[in-house]
């Protein structure tokens, strides 16, 4: 096959005539949390992070695996491990079809909540974000929105603002966002958005 021989995690699944060692069986060649035993006998594949029952994890994970991104949302599989929303599959393994503003932003350096947050759009590359003050005033746009590097910060980009660069008052915000789903459909969703510093 190519592999290793002397290296238990690197090997092709469906080569194996022998029964493993226990010492196999309980190691975690993938780093998912599930035992390489519990893998083979779920049916998913030891060797791949992104491929496990979370219901058999009963190992820790590897840092690798929570750094991991396996739905490709832009997001670390350890800031994804709850089902926030309680449809039996886990944040990291969900690939969204629909987006979820945060209501908050907390620009304090801490590194929580110090962008606007929104779930799911990395999903979405063709996005369109806006932020408006109370009075309907544009303080901040942007198209692309979660690539590189572009993200609400507290900050306005200054067309309107006296101060182009100046941070944004603690204060209620409106976010528009406008997307392209994966049917090609745009979508449109609005809120409220707080900074509290």
């Amino acid at each position: 096959d190519g592999t290793d021989p002397l290296d238990p995690c690197d090997f092709v699944l469906a080569s194996q005539t022998e029964t493993p060692s226990d010492a196999f069986l309980n190691d975690d060649c993938d780093g998912d949390g599930v035992s390489n035993g519990d893998e083979i006998e779920d049916g998913t594949d030891p060797l791949d992070l992104c491929d496990l029952n979370v219901d058999s994890v009963t190992l820790p994970q590897s840092q690798e695996f929570l750094d991991f991104d396996c739905d490709g949302d832009g997001i670390a599989n350890g800031d994804e491990l709850p089902d926030t929303d309680g449809n039996g599959i886990p944040d990291f393994q969900e690939v969204r079809d629909s987006i979820e503003p945060a209501s908050i932003l907390t620009p304090n350096g801490d590194g929580l909540n110090d962008e606007f947050r929104i779930l799911g759009i990395e999903s979405f590359p063709n996005n369109t974000v806006r932020i408006y003050n109370r009075w309907g005033v544009l303080v901040w746009e942007a198209n692309g929105y979660g690539q590189n590097g572009v993200f609400f910060t507290g900050e306005s980009d200054g067309r309107i603002t006296i101060d182009g660069d100046s941070q944004l008052p603690v204060a209620t915000y409106y976010y528009v966002i406008d997307y392209t789903d994966n049917n090609g459909n745009t979508q449109s969703e609005a809120g409220p958005l707080y900074i509290n510093r």
